[in-house]
């Protein structure tokens, strides 16, 4: 496959994957995958090379990956023109890393959150009157927790209603929020394995 090929792919993945982290849209690319676009449109599009020049450093498989990693970074998928600076590709590596070392990191962090939350996790989503954040959620916001982390642990304790129900923010956490719900469709490790060992580390 050629690398104009490719380029063509990862644009489709682009479309498709920019909707689904798009606040006012429904689609789930975990089940409609990336958009139909037909050859010749992509031909016409003025961005092509843009696309081509991600091509050249990552394969179309690794395009989810590339996207969400830069819509965690900027809490949306910014426009093409933005990601194909080192510091996006900088930013895929990492997340594949983190990906890549989930089970050892998870173990990790909920260890730390056990020592300094205490081994309720009740009290990990819990606002006081005085914060702005549950504790669990301002230690991901200061990237105390990852990515991966975090949207596992509101999988397995289903707490997703009780955050929005207590948080008040509307600048920041919605996005925010949202970003990492969505990441949460696409990134999908064994919650089986992660319960037990948040039940250990209990």
């Amino acid at each position: 496959m050629s690398a104009m090929d490719n380029a063509y792919q990862i644009c489709r993945t682009y479309l498709g994957i920019k909707l689904h982290y798009d606040r006012g849209s429904s689609y789930d690319f975990s089940v409609y995958g990336p958009r139909k676009l037909k050859p010749e449109s992509f031909e016409k599009r003025s961005d092509r090379y843009r696309f081509l020049a991600i091509a050249n450093k990552i394969e179309p498989k690794d395009a989810v990956d590339f996207f969400s990693a830069n819509a965690l970074r900027q809490n949306k998928v910014e426009w093409i023109g933005k990601l194909t600076d080192s510091e996006a590709f900088t930013c895929h590596r990492q997340l594949v890393g983190r990906q890549s070392g989930f089970s050892h990191h998870f173990k990790r962090e909920v260890k730390d959150l056990v020592r300094v939350l205490g081994n309720d996790p009740v009290s990990w989503i819990t606002k006081t009157e005085y914060d702005l954040y549950p504790p669990l959620v301002q230690r991901a916001m200061d990237d105390e927790i990852t990515p991966e982390t975090y949207t596992t642990l509101v999988k397995i304790l289903d707490v997703a209603p009780k955050l929005h129900a207590q948080i008040e923010d509307i600048v920041i956490w919605p996005a925010w929020s949202h970003v990492r719900h969505r990441y949460g469709q696409v990134f999908e490790p064994s919650l089986v394995d992660a319960a037990k060992a948040l039940r250990a580390a209990l």
